[in-house]
């Protein structure tokens, strides 16, 4: 049979490689809640909603919610 070229081999451990995402924006909606809810039971996982932005700092990803009718900013952790 022989040995398997060297790039065939990174390609398939290229494959193999699942990559975890750090945060997955989902739309404001009745099908899109629906859907946040199942992702974050399924992937064990946290649930921010209605974030009016997101940035990363040292310790992670950072929502930011608007409040009091966007009178403050507020950065739950």
């Amino acid at each position: 049979m022989g040995h398997p070229d060297k790039a065939g081999s990174r390609r398939t451990a290229h494959r193999r490689r699942r990559r975890t995402p750090h945060a997955v924006p989902i739309s404001n909606s009745i099908a899109g809640r629906g859907v946040a809810g199942v992702f974050a039971a399924r992937t064990r996982s946290g649930l921010q909603v209605d974030a009016m932005g997101v940035s990363r700092d040292a310790e992670g990803i950072v929502a930011h919610q608007s409040v009091y009718g966007g009178a403050y900013t507020s950065t739950p952790r």
